[in-house]
């Protein structure tokens, strides 16, 4: 098998979850870990971990530790700034029927960018609940953020992907983790 990850990188990579409370990002991980969606909000308190293989890549094989941050902690900078250290890649959850959450996102991003990162590193942003009608945040807004992001020089984002799911059905899920490993293997080849 060949092992991309050099001496100094184990070949598991700390992927966190960030967003506000209620956009899915529990709903997103159970899905990706292969579990149902449940039906009603049951808040994240503090942080969840779960380990998963994502999709090989040709001989790459990557092993992932996403931290599910709860909303409350994602939203506060100091204990976020703790949480992003040795951080493999960025996953930014916001809810397509709340502007509010794509705002929170933009923060985040803007706050991250100036305070924690030291490296550049891969970013996803994942518009979810894209299952319902009563939308908010349109393709354009989010085309918008994505090109302030690659037009900015002093960003620490490397590679930016924006993908629209459905943690409820399930859409775009089986999209979004060979992405992710893409991201992952690229950034490491640097």
């Amino acid at each position: 098998m060949f092992n991309l990850f050099n001496k100094s990188k184990s070949n598991t990579s700390k992927i966190v979850f960030l967003g506000s409370s209620s956009v899915g990002k529990t709903s997103i991980l159970r899905k990706v870990n292969g579990q149902a969606f449940m039906a009603g909000y049951t808040e994240t308190l503090g942080i969840n971990y779960s380990t998963t293989r994502l999709p090989q890549m040709g001989e790459v094989i990557i092993k992932s530790l996403f931290y599910d941050i709860s909303g409350k902690i994602a939203t506060d900078s100091n204990k976020r700034k703790k949480l992003l250290i040795d951080v493999d890649c960025i996953i930014f959850v916001f809810d397509l029927t709340r502007y509010e959450s794509f705002l929170q996102i933009s923060r985040m991003i803007n706050e991250i960018q100036t305070d924690v990162l030291k490296n550049k590193i891969p970013v996803v942003i994942l518009g979810n609940k894209s299952d319902l009608d009563n939308r908010e945040v349109y393709d354009n807004e989010v085309e918008d953020l994505i090109k302030y992001l690659q037009s900015d020089k002093n960003t620490k984002f490397s590679i930016v992907e924006y993908i629209e799911t459905s943690a409820k059905t399930g859409s775009n899920i089986e999209i979004f983790l060979p992405k992710l490993s893409n991201l992952i293997i690229s950034e490491r080849k640097k």
